[in-house]
């Protein structure tokens, strides 16, 4: 017993003695920062000596390094205020600053503030290439913050008009920030202000094309304006066409077109050149007879930009009131508007969906909607005979995309007339959206990359069928439209229909289970929307099996149509990683991301660009592991030679098509994470990030391997890998 109240006893003194120790510790640092406050608020004289005057002070404690830490920072901060202060010795007071910074430095090389501040110091003093070192040591300690170290870089080389290095720091800085306007028109200035004006020309362009590409529109219209500029200071007006071109196509991407616009092309005085002219003659509708636009209708991708820049000008002379003027506009665009089997054979126009689709349902449903326009339906008609006579020979071609495109236009139109039924069994709504899906299908069959979501015109057509009495296929065409619109993550509609849907009797026994189906997902991407899952729970496992062990995973799939379901699942699940890593910090190991990327890559379209989002997300996760220079991209040059280095998705949306491209290593990376966490005792294995893969090549830190059980012989084994190579020196990124 004694025994034990000694051991007791002695405990306590100990605890009391700790306590002691750290209640003693916390009052100095409680008292270095009083001195840190109070010397700040002092003038700049008092307040060093106050702070020097207690470096003793520090040496003589149990937390000398913190406490010395926080007395040089505040030092080397009270001369960096002061040289903004005194600007005939402001070179002196930063040397002084600099000397405390070093010191706070020499004590913790991490701290982030630190670190900072010596950059900033050694920028405002002049050492450009001591301060870009400094950044490399803030990436180290920061690497969340690399991207803006990256343009803390560029920006030196900005100041210093070094514009060549400048635009080297800052591009892929932007690229993973496309949002950063004013970082991109620093990009522009510097592409301008390059001595080679072949290198400052082709800069710009190949710029603002990558711009065009990520759809930032304005910038890139005026990266092509500064590309025409440059041109023409060297006189070399085929480059300032070429330019001029570039620029009108990206204003055709516009939702409005007005002409103001015409203010931003250079004076006719100045470049009288038919592709100026013409334009500005467009842009303010005063071209007189649609036979003076002669340039800009030599060839199908000119005629492509004419016709939509006239399409887009409706909108602003319907704005105006001026309805009249908006339907010659689109008459104009019609008799201009390229076929639809032209954008097959034209490799500049293959990336869009024909525009003359647009124009013929918009002018119809203006001569509809004002019928004064079209006294006795005249025009109508006549627009309806050559429409079937291009579809006839669409047929005749077997030109499958542009027969889908004709029957599409003309179900449109007479939806919009409510035509759904006719003596004539082709000339209704419901044969025309019918066989505008047959075509789809067929398109998708055969290339599975075109898959496109098509939901409102099965709405449309559900329409068709409840007005002429037909709840069975009225159902049918709902469930088929909110499949499209989950595709479209358009869930407040597909929520909508599904509804709709269950409230009509039918029979169709496939077509109840995909109901079924989608109430599923519906509910489920709901709730993850809403936050009704335990997105902080730290048992992250558990929270995995309930979604993949959900009757949803567990549904056999609709009529073999496994693309569906993988690419809801690939959004449900980086969604919950996504919602994962926001709430929860322990979420670490990206368990839903790698799940994700398991069913994409079985896909070769995605649904929309939300899915873009969520690829960069995952990328975001595996970042550590793979070659940069090989992150997510998005092309609208679908016609050129795939790369087999690359992974890629189409994407079918809006008046476009698109590519995205990924590094396959990615793929190959979440495989890796699966495959050394199943081999492994412990669900997570730390140090993952630690891993590198080049090209297919794993390479692993000898370190890792020893503290983690990694099996590199089953690693080599995983799809995509072709090599695994254990290293003391790990490659530089």
């Amino acid at each position: 017993m004694k025994s034990k109240i000694s051991k007791l006893t002695a405990i306590l003194v100990l605890f009391l003695s700790l306590t002691t120790i750290l209640q003693a510790q916390d009052r100095i640092l409680t008292e270095v920062d009083s001195i840190c406050n109070t010397a700040l608020e002092l003038p700049f004289d008092e307040g060093i000596a106050l702070i020097t005057s207690n470096f003793e002070k520090c040496r003589n404690s149990s937390q000398e390094s913190i406490c010395l830490l926080k007395l040089y920072f505040t030092a080397g901060y009270m001369y960096q205020l002061a040289s903004n202060e005194s600007p005939a010795n402001q070179q002196a007071l930063l040397s002084e600053s600099i000397a405390y910074y070093k010191r706070a430095h020499a004590i913790d090389p991490n701290d982030i503030s630190v670190i900072n501040n010596l950059f900033l110091v050694n920028k405002a003093m002049g050492n450009y290439e001591n301060a870009i070192n400094i950044l490399d040591l803030a990436i180290k300690a920061d690497k969340k913050s690399k991207l803006k170290y990256e343009i803390n870089k560029g920006d030196i080389y900005y100041e210093i008009k070094d514009f060549k290095n400048a635009i080297e720091f800052y591009t892929p800085a932007f690229f993973m920030n496309v949002n950063n306007e004013g970082l991109g028109w620093k990009i522009l200035y510097s592409y301008s202000q390059l001595s080679d004006p072949d290198e400052a020309f082709g800069g710009l362009v190949t710029f603002s094309g990558k711009l065009f590409d990520q759809e930032v529109n304005d910038l890139a219209r005026n990266g092509y304006l500064y590309a025409v500029k440059n041109a023409l200071a060297i006189k070399d007006n085929e480059k300032a066409v070429q330019a001029c071109i570039s620029w009108a196509e990206t204003l055709a991407r516009k939702n409005t077109i007005t002409g103001t616009y015409a203010d931003e092309l250079p004076d006719l005085k100045t470049w009288p050149s038919p592709c100026n002219e013409e334009l500005q003659m467009l842009l303010t509708n005063s071209f007189g007879k649609p036979e003076n636009i002669k340039w800009w209708t030599v060839n199908d991708f000119r005629r492509h930009i004419t016709a939509t820049i006239f399409l887009k000008m409706k909108s602003a002379a319907l704005i105006d009131g001026d309805i009249e003027t908006a339907v010659k506009m689109l008459e104009t665009a019609l008799d201009i508007a390229p076929e639809f089997y032209r954008y097959d054979g034209d490799p500049k126009l293959k990336k869009y969906f024909p525009v003359k689709l647009e124009i013929a349902i918009e002018l119809s449903g203006l001569y509809n909607r004002y019928p004064k326009l079209d006294l006795n339906n005249a025009k109508y008609e006549a627009l309806i005979r050559e429409l079937f006579n291009e579809k006839s020979m669409h047929y005749l071609q077997n030109d499958l995309e542009s027969i889908q495109k004709s029957h599409t236009m003309l179900g449109l139109i007479y939806a919009d007339r409510n035509v759904w039924k006719s003596t004539w069994f082709a000339g209704n709504a419901i044969f025309q959206l019918e066989n505008a899906i047959k075509f789809q299908k067929r398109i998708e069959s055969k290339n599975p990359e075109k898959f496109k979501p098509v939901p409102s015109l099965y709405q449309m057509l559900a329409k068709g069928y409840q007005l002429t009495n037909q709840p069975e296929k009225e159902f049918q065409a709902l469930v088929d439209a909110a499949v499209g619109y989950l595709d479209l993550d358009n869930l407040s509609m597909a929520d909508s229909i599904i509804q709709k849907a269950k409230n009509i009797p039918r029979q169709d026994v496939t077509y109840s289970q995909k109901l079924k189906e989608l109430d599923l997902i519906t509910n489920m991407r709901f709730n993850i929307r809403n936050g009704s899952y335990d997105f902080k729970n730290k048992n992250i496992e558990s929270l995995e099996k309930t979604i993949t062990e959900s009757d949803l995973f567990k549904m056999t799939n609709f009529k073999n149509d496994n693309s569906f379901l993988n690419r809801q699942k690939f959004k449900i699940l980086t969604d919950m990683g996504s919602a994962s890593s926001e709430l929860n910090p322990a979420y670490n190991y990206p368990l839903f991301e790698i799940k994700a990327l398991n069913y994409i890559d079985k896909e070769k379209a995605l649904g929309n660009y939300q899915d873009i989002n969520r690829l960069n997300h995952i990328e975001g996760k595996f970042i550590n592991n793979l070659d940069s220079e090989n992150a997510i991209s998005i092309s609208q040059n679908t016609n050129a030679v795939a790369n087999n280095q690359l992974k890629s998705w189409s994407l079918n949306s809006g008046g476009y098509q698109t590519r995205i491209d990924a590094n396959p290593d990615l793929i190959v990376a979440g495989k890796v994470y699966e495959d050394i966490t199943k081999g492994s005792s412990v669900k997570v294995v730390n140090g993952l990030d630690q891993i590198q893969i080049r090209q297919g090549e794993v390479i692993i830190p000898q370190e890792l391997k020893d503290k983690e059980t990694i099996d590199e012989s089953k690693i080599q084994q995983v799809k995509g890998v072709r090599n695994v190579r254990i290293t003391d020196k790990m490659p530089t990124k």
